[in-house]
């Protein structure tokens, strides 16, 4: 070849390398898919889901740098484009102007499927569809995803085995959940990560220890519905790869997914959670048990919990509730049952099903927009099928994770895996017009502005859980004054977050317990702190009226917080006792005790 020929091969190789924006992208997605499902962290007060919220809202930061300083690449199909960006803006437009802006911002403690969550949730599809078509930057993001599942099949192993004190007090009772949140999430993300395996003709072995090692994962999860899918999503895969490759090479892929499957029901033998999986219930559930008991472990109650959301996403079906908002209605929407007053004392964030906890995020027109472009990403592939094995194992995840998610309250590691998931089966393409400079240049400050709004929540978030972190080690030493301390502090930095005040006030009721006048009436102020800032729960309410019972017997205000608990809670008969003790309460006979 000659030196121009040379020079010539050298540009166009410079011409189809993509540029280093999207490797940061590519990168930024495989981390987040590396470290989301495990991130944990015992210095937070919030062990689970603030640890992922961080990590989340870190690389939506990351991903819109990227963009802002590269060309534009969006879905291919203007459907898919619109649908999946007015669900969010729609998410966040309904929430904020809910009943409830400040507490569906980040979302319910514990849980934080916040407004902000779903748009960085739509943000992420965008991403991973902008270097889905690049086979180099596909690879880094499968390469993250294989190594997240190996990390969460070891975790959990080490939870079963009680590697480490740490991993086995973040186990759920008997069941593991390899940090993911609960056994169930675990269940979830080894289904989803299914999803994003090489297909078995180029990296066989690799596909396969991979499905060994989700295989062992979910097993360990001990969780009945998540086995089952599982079970359902290698063979849908395998289905799909039949279609895709021909039946003969459908079936000797086939060989290589059911040899993995059974290396890994192998490994989880030993640790005899299959046969948990049979005796499940009887493991956990003595003989004798209380009939109330028996059916709150048998998960009676989740029929209750659809009722309650499906009532309360009818009672605003345009614009719903706010994300994350049930709890603070659930009460108004239950009815008359065997299971009413199972979970009286807990409040109620998820109605354990996606759709309907997604129209009372947003209304049915969020759930209609979100549902739109999920099949307008899906059924296109699906009609394609033919000829495209790398697209089996991806369908066949978002058909299993969606079965589950209609059982199971959603967590942010599955909605990241499963936007991820998403934006691998959305082709792009650069826009077909260029964008006048002005408007270019305006896109790419309002990506930036939001890339610093995405680092400084994360970065605040973080401070703000520290500080929470030492309140709780304060209370759990009896140093109760420090442990309010440190909770308004945090809430200070964050004021979006109702739990900081809510347990100030549980550490002054602590503090009145063993104080004086002083302390009592600090834990009214506590309350009513509580009471003014954020949307009320009974259990805070009853709290507070009982302290204004104890030290002003008689006057005007309890009456109000009672009757202010009875319209939260008017069908529970529990709540109807509690009401009728505070009553009765006087300062010589009382107990204080936190809500």
């Amino acid at each position: 070849m000659t030196r121009k020929g040379r020079h010539r091969d050298v540009k166009a190789r410079r011409a189809t390398k993509p540029p280093a924006s999207e490797y940061v992208t590519a990168g930024t997605i495989a981390f987040l898919l590396a470290t989301l499902p495990w991130a944990a962290s015992t210095s937070f007060a919030d062990v689970f889901a603030a640890p992922k919220q961080f990590v989340l809202f870190l690389a939506a930061g990351v991903l819109l740098f990227a963009a802002a300083v590269s060309h534009v690449r969006l879905p291919a199909s203007r459907a898919v484009a619109l649908s999946i960006a007015g669900f969010a803006v729609w998410v966040a437009m309904a929430s904020l102007l809910s009943e409830f802006p400040r507490e569906s911002t980040l979302g319910w403690y514990g849980f934080r499927i916040g407004w902000t969550t779903w748009l960085a949730v739509a943000i992420l599809l965008f991403a991973t569809s902008s270097v889905s078509r690049e086979p180099v930057l596909l690879a880094i993001v499968r390469a993250g995803a294989f190594g997240g599942l190996t990390i969460l099949a070891l975790v959990a192993l080490g939870q079963q085995v009680g590697a480490a004190d740490v991993l086995t007090d973040l186990r759920m009772a008997t069941r593991n959940t390899g940090l993911a949140g609960t056994p169930n999430d675990l269940a979830a993300c080894c289904i989803l990560y299914l999803g994003f395996l090489w297909p078995v003709r180029e990296r066989p072995r690799l596909t396969a220890l991979a499905v060994a090692a989700a295989t062992l994962a979910v097993f360990l999860s001990v969780s009945r519905a998540g086995v089952v899918l599982f079970v359902v999503t290698l063979a849908m895969a395998v289905v799909f790869g039949c279609v895709a490759s021909g039946l003969r090479r459908g079936l000797r892929d086939a060989a290589w997914l059911g040899g993995a499957f059974v290396v890994g029901l192998l490994l989880a033998l030993p640790t005899q959670t299959p046969a948990q999986l049979i005796g499940r219930f009887e493991h956990e559930i003595p003989q004798g048990t209380p009939a109330e008991d028996r059916l709150r472990a048998a998960g009676g109650p989740r029929f209750g919990f659809w009722q309650a959301g499906i009532d309360a996403s009818a009672d605003s079906p345009i614009f719903g509730q706010g994300a994350d908002s049930l709890a603070f209605i659930y009460g108004q929407h239950r009815s008359e049952s065997k299971t009413l007053d199972i979970y009286y004392d807990v409040a109620i964030a998820s109605a354990h099903n996606s759709a309907i906890d997604i129209a009372i995020a947003g209304g049915i027109p969020a759930l209609a927009l979100l549902a739109i472009g999920i099949a307008f990403i899906v059924l296109p592939r699906l009609r394609a099928l033919s000829g495209e094995p790398g697209t089996s194992f991806p369908l066949a995840a978002v058909a299993g994770f969606g079965a589950l998610s209609l059982l199971n309250p959603l967590a942010i590691p599955q909605l990241a895996a499963f936007a991820v998931l998403l934006g691998v089966l959305t082709p792009s393409a650069p826009l077909s017009r260029p964008l006048p400079r002005l408007v270019s240049w305006a896109a790419a400050a309002a990506a930036g502005l939001l890339a610093v709004a995405g680092l400084t929540t994360a970065v605040v978030l973080f401070a703000a859980e520290s500080r929470a972190a030492s309140a709780r080690d304060a209370a759990g030493v009896g140093d109760y004054e420090r442990s309010v301390t440190l909770y308004r502090s945090a809430a200070d930095v964050l004021p979006l977050e109702r739990h900081y005040l809510a347990e100030a006030f549980v550490s002054s009721i602590d503090a009145a317990s063993f104080g004086g006048t002083r302390e009592l009436e600090a834990a009214i102020e506590a309350g009513y702190d509580l009471h003014e800032c954020f949307a009320p729960l009974p259990g805070p309410v009853v709290a507070l009226a009982g302290l204004i019972q104890i030290s002003h017997p008689g006057d005007p205000r309890v009456e109000s917080l009672l009757e202010e608990v009875a319209r939260l809670e008017p069908a529970s008969q529990r709540w109807a006792e509690s009401i009728d003790r505070i009553r009765t309460l006087d300062s010589s006979t009382s107990t204080l005790a936190p809500p």
